[in-house]
């Protein structure tokens, strides 16, 4: 019948139709798949990019170089304090501390060091390095003393700081000491080469400190004129950097010339606090220390080197053995 001939049209025209949807539905399917996958691709690189940028741009340059009894790292996982051993490498945000009678002497880049003497708490806030150069370092303390030789910083926007609870010490390139009594909540800056910026974090007043000076920040006060350093600190700062030159000779003829600035300088205010008495120049060195002018322990010249005195001029000076 014409009927059923046409129903056999109608139907295949049908599947026919059928096959053609289903051809166009996989197409779109396998579009959107890949369009999927391709925006998913897309979007993992851009973010892997992203997260790797700064890893390289900040790529850990803090070591522990060596260290003397106990000195402790957060460990955030364990939540406990473990020992921190020579070698380690010290990123952003770690908290360090020192126990009685222990010392840990960290390096920074390529040229710079601190020291942290015993009972000493701080915390790494910032650690920004570009091809081995400090770009930004920053790190807190709450405690202790810490005694600083940072290079020349390499570019205008370079910093290296160190806050305190109650004060900001920021510098370009020097030989410093920062000192917090958490007690009285007093922060002492001396500075034994260059010069350090003190911030009162409460005034917001400042004072710069310059070499062999020294500044106190008090509670909330502002930083006090510079003084002279107290001779007692000069002592220290002359043993720590006799005691481990090996960790400071990197910083060239900057660090020599602070050892010889630091041992000099109290023999040449001696000179000249006995010619201002006396009228002429001491016979010797040991004159200074016979009259009372000078300590004997001002004449233990550095490692290697010796002093040389003219009595004619009254000028001293260091020269190597």
């Amino acid at each position: 019948m014409y009927t059923g001939q046409s129903g056999m049209r109608v139907t295949g025209f049908t599947k026919y139709l059928q096959r053609r949807e289903m051809e166009l539905l996989k197409n779109r399917l396998g579009l959107f798949l890949i369009f999927i996958f391709c925006s998913l691709f897309l979007l993992y690189g851009e973010e892997k990019v992203s997260e790797e940028k700064p890893i390289s741009k900040e790529e850990n340059k803090i070591v522990l170089v060596k260290k003397k009894g106990e000195v402790f790292y957060f460990d955030e996982e364990k939540i406990d304090w473990e020992e921190l051993s020579v070698g380690s490498e010290i990123k952003k945000g770690t908290f360090l501390k020192t126990g009685k009678n222990s010392e840990a002497i960290l390096e920074f880049g390529k040229k710079s060091a601190i020291v942290i003497s015993q009972n000493t708490s701080i915390k790494i806030t910032e650690a920004l390095f570009e091809k081995k150069d400090i770009k930004e370092v920053k790190i807190r303390t709450s405690k202790g003393k810490i005694w600083s030789i940072i290079e020349q910083l390499p570019l205008p926007d370079s910093k290296f700081e160190i806050e305190t609870p109650n004060a900001v010490a920021g510098i370009r390139g020097t030989a410093f000491l920062v000192k917090v009594d958490d007690v009285l909540l007093k922060t002492k800056v001396s500075v034994f080469k260059g010069e350090v910026n003190v911030i009162s974090k409460s005034t917001l007043n400042s004072v710069i400190v310059k070499e062999n000076k020294t500044t106190i920040v008090q509670g909330e006060e502002s930083p006090t004129s510079p003084t002279e350093i107290e001779t007692k600190e000069k002592d220290e700062w002359q043993e720590m950097i006799n005691a481990i030159p090996m960790y400071f000779e990197v910083m060239g003829k900057s660090i020599n010339k602070a050892k010889i600035m630091s041992a000099i300088l109290p023999i040449r205010q001696a000179i000249k606090s006995f010619q201002a008495t006396e009228g002429r120049n001491p016979s010797s060195l040991n004159e200074l220390v016979e009259t009372g002018w000078l300590d004997e322990k001002a004449l233990k010249a550095p490692t290697g080197m010796e002093f040389n005195y003219d009595p004619k001029t009254g000028s001293v000076n260091l020269k190597e053995k």
